[in-house]
């Protein structure tokens, strides 16, 4: 089947739908693959050492991953703070001094256009009840799904494993229509790098808030659009995380 060139949602949606979960074993055992480093032979090259320490140096620093979480209830402050550093309002923002404005988020976003959501199957939290909620940024919200219960989200995973007690399992979705409008075939891009932008937000403040995350890419794609109702000619789950207390 041949596509135009310029057809920006269906080049993008192919593409996406292609590239599902890799079935290869072997992808998954550390010891079969070479960690990649390029060197470049240069007499003159400059040695390059951190000069002091920050707080937010420390912190990336100390970002790991981590595979086995612990059974502990997340008190409710450090759940609204996740949410609210992933992808919150920071405030309002006029576009070249024009009367157009946005609402300004923590995350770059490529034309202030903002095309993810967050979904997040929570357990074990004060407060709020165990169950799979949409995170609405504008009211601050979370927002009930009633469509599916945590345990389907956890056997859409490869390794389910990983995330056995982390008190939030985190989904990153793109809505890819209006960014591809703009920007053509490369606004797929720009949605797969916000959903990084906001994964690595995440990862530092659980670091800040004494928490542990795990991010995951190994999901089967059908079976978690299909679970939380998605049509995936709109929207589609990017990214996964764990997030919860060390064990």
């Amino acid at each position: 089947m041949q596509l135009p060139a310029d057809d920006a949602t269906t080049l993008a949606l192919w593409y996406h739908l292609n590239s599902g979960v890799w079935s290869n074993v072997e992808a998954y055992v550390d010891s079969v693959y070479e960690l990649h480093n390029k060197t470049i032979l240069d007499p003159e090259s400059i040695s390059l050492v951190p000069a002091g320490r920050t707080p937010l140096g420390e912190t990336i620093e100390a970002r790991r991953s981590c595979r086995k979480f612990a059974q502990r209830t997340m008190p409710f402050d450090k759940l609204g703070r996740i949410f609210h550093s992933a992808y919150g309002i920071t405030g309002l923002r006029h576009e070249n001094g024009s009367s157009w404005a946005t609402w300004g988020r923590a995350t770059p976003s490529a034309g202030g256009l903002y095309p993810l959501e967050l979904y997040a199957a929570i357990r074990k939290t004060d407060t709020v009840p165990d169950g799979v909620y949409h995170y609405n940024p504008i009211e601050q919200r979370l927002e009930r799904l009633t469509c599916c219960a945590v345990s389907d989200i956890n056997r859409c995973l490869v390794f389910p494993d990983f995330v056995e007690n982390a008190n939030i399992v985190l989904m990153i979705s793109g809505a890819f229509g209006e960014t591809l409008k703009k920007y053509g075939p490369r606004g797929y891009r720009y949605v797969m790098l916000e959903a990084g932008h906001c994964a690595q937000n995440l990862c530092l403040l659980a670091v800040e808030s004494g928490l542990a995350t795990v991010c995951l890419g190994g999901f089967n794609d059908r079976a978690i659009n299909k679970t939380l109702g998605f049509d995936v000619q709109k929207e589609a789950v990017l990214y996964f995380m764990g997030i919860g207390f060390a064990a």
